[in-house]
């Protein structure tokens, strides 16, 4: 292990990356394995919204497309990355409106829209990243910009969700109780203070929102909101054939140019919430740095672009993925490292936290029944998941807002979001920050 106080965890150096092989720098631990069997259902839940961009494809074709995710899920931290990778959820719902901007009979051009999303993202990290450009473009977009585009991608996940026809109105109250009992424990200041006096709770509160699924998905059963499962055995066999013919660009080729272009703005969107995953990492292992100084937690941008650029280009071209792929799944992330700060008697370095949990992954998806058992409640795990997004944007927005005339940018910026889409809501909030802020500064400086 450490030879050297405040060093890293031994590695092997592969240029930018850092490898580290299970049980020769790591050992397996059992809380984030068990973590990883019950958050498994978080991860099926994005079969949903595949099958919202691409209404023609069959579950098994779905499944299909997160095994591909599931191959490039564990380079994170084995590349060196410190976190649990995951979705860029909050533009689940700028991502889908966009891909389903194209008509649902245009089978391709909905493929080719995802793909060129991922596609164009993927660049953007590889240019953006490395270069140190990223830090700079952060810098540069203005708060009310970055706080609209945030608010509009959570108003777009709660309209679509509450919409007639939406899965909230379908399951009403599994989804609601799941929902409100997820703000409870994410959220409730009552809860927090909770886990600091009783050691049953602390452990409650390490498994996200886990438990109110677990609820949800029984009021569901009890009020036939979801059907019982119908659990099968056997090995899950990937229908590849099938899914490359039908939702990816091997059945339908490279996107277009002009879909590539078209692109753009989505992917800049997904970009710019992209980034507060990065800053999340980072105060996360600063905050661990502090608490457990006999060994350091390195983290580099550039690396985790890279990585994040690697897995969007590979889901681009093997199974566009509606979820898009973004280096952080915060509430699990967060799990570990609070794990990591009780200190080293529970788990003597942070990447056998965050590869236990990982490493799971391309095996569990072959599980038959437990992906079976859990199919019924993949709607309701989408849904809160969405729900949940929507009230964290909500108030993210609000603190990265500085002043009235960021909120009334953020306003403006994220209702057209929602009501337009991303081209629109970038020109827009290009305009109002050009006319309110640079003016405002302007007059500062002549008085």
């Amino acid at each position: 292990m450490i030879k050297e106080k405040g060093k890293e965890t031994p590695y092997i150096p592969l240029g930018l990356f850092k490898l580290r092989i299970p049980f020769v720098h790591y050992r397996l631990e059992l809380a984030e394995t068990i973590q990883a069997f019950f958050l498994f259902s978080v991860a099926m839940a994005a079969i949903p919204f595949i099958m919202d961009a691409f209404p023609w494809i069959s579950f098994e074709v779905a499944w299909t497309a997160v095994f591909w995710f599931t191959l490039a899920f564990w380079l994170t931290a084995t590349l060196g990355d410190p976190s649990v990778p995951g979705w860029i959820t909050a533009s689940i719902p700028v991502v889908l409106a966009y891909v389903k901007s194209y008509p649902e009979a245009a089978h391709a051009e909905r493929v080719w829209a995802l793909a060129s999303v991922q596609l164009v993202l993927a660049v953007l990290c590889l240019i953006t990243g490395p270069t140190g450009l990223a830090d700079w473009i952060n810098r540069r977009v203005p708060a009310g910009l970055r706080a609209g585009i945030v608010l509009g991608a959570g108003i777009s996940a709660i309209s679509g969700e509450l919409r007639v026809g939406g899965r909230f109105l379908k399951s009403p109250w599994c989804i609601g109780i799941a929902t409100f009992i997820s703000f409870y424990l994410l959220w409730s200041l009552s809860f927090k203070k909770w886990q600091g006096t009783n050691k049953l709770i602390k452990n409650l509160g390490r498994y996200g929102y886990v438990p109110a699924l677990i609820v949800g998905a029984i009021v569901g059963l009890i009020v036939k909101e979801v059907p019982i499962p119908k659990i099968e055995w056997g090995i899950f066999v990937p229908r590849i054939a099938e899914q490359f013919a039908t939702m990816s660009i091997f059945g339908y080729g490279f996107p277009p140019v002009s879909h590539l272009i078209n692109a753009i703005p989505t992917a800049i969107v997904a970009y710019i919430i992209l980034f507060g995953d990065w800053l999340i990492i980072d105060a996360l292992r600063g905050e661990a740095n502090q608490e457990r100084t006999e060994q350091h937690i390195d983290f580099s941008i550039a690396r985790s672009s890279v990585i994040t650029a690697f897995r969007n280009a590979w889901n681009a071209i093997f199974a566009p993925y509606a979820t898009t792929c973004g280096p952080l799944w915060a509430g699990v992330t967060v799990s570990v490292y609070e794990r990591y700060k009780g200190g080293k008697e529970g788990m003597p370095t942070i990447w056998g936290g965050l590869l236990s949990f990982q490493l799971w992954w391309p095996i569990l998806v072959f599980i038959v029944p437990l992906i079976t058992l859990m199919k019924p409640f993949l709607a309701l795990a989408a849904s809160t998941t969405m729900l949940i997004q929507g009230f964290a944007c909500s108030y993210i927005a609000m603190m990265m807002s500085r002043d009235k005339l960021d909120l009334g940018i953020a306003g403006i910026v994220g209702v057209v979001l929602w009501r337009f889409g991303a081209a629109q809501a970038l020109a827009v909030g290009v305009v109002l920050w050009l006319i309110l802020m640079v003016t405002r500064n302007t007059f500062k400086t002549n008085a």
